[in-house]
């Protein structure tokens, strides 16, 4: 079977970076909570395509969808926790002005962070 994103696409938009959570990320809180946080964890992704940024929660037919159109980003920060690292994701003229997207590993946080701010235009010279 063909891979699918997660979210179905605008005509002419294309996924740039598709994450889950992993396992590992979130390890000690499947521990203590018995297993039960894992559907929870199997159920999020979080997206970049060529317009916009989304986060899915939840399983499908029942998921919640929030995205952020990149045009409206300024700036995409790491925020860093031992191993744990989320995206905080600033944008304009939207609802919520700031988005934390996570958790994910460090590394792929980074890469999300990374992901956003090129496709956005304001990625910061290497």
């Amino acid at each position: 079977m063909p891979w699918r994103p997660a979210v179905e696409l605008q005509q002419g938009e294309e996924v740039v970076l598709e994450l889950g959570i992993p396992f590992a990320a979130v390890a000690p809180g499947i521990i203590l909570t018995l297993g039960l946080a894992e559907p929870a964890r199997r159920t999020r992704k979080f997206v970049v395509t060529t317009r916009r940024v989304i986060v899915l929660l939840g399983p499908p037919g029942a998921r919640k969808v929030s995205s952020v159109p990149l045009s409206r980003v300024q700036d995409a920060a790491v925020v860093q926790r031992l191993w744990q690292g989320r995206v905080a994701i600033t944008s304009a003229g939207g609802q919520a002005g700031r988005q934390m997207v996570g958790p994910m590993m460090v590394s792929e946080a980074r890469a999300f962070a990374q992901a956003v701010l090129e496709r956005a235009g304001t990625a910061a010279p290497t």
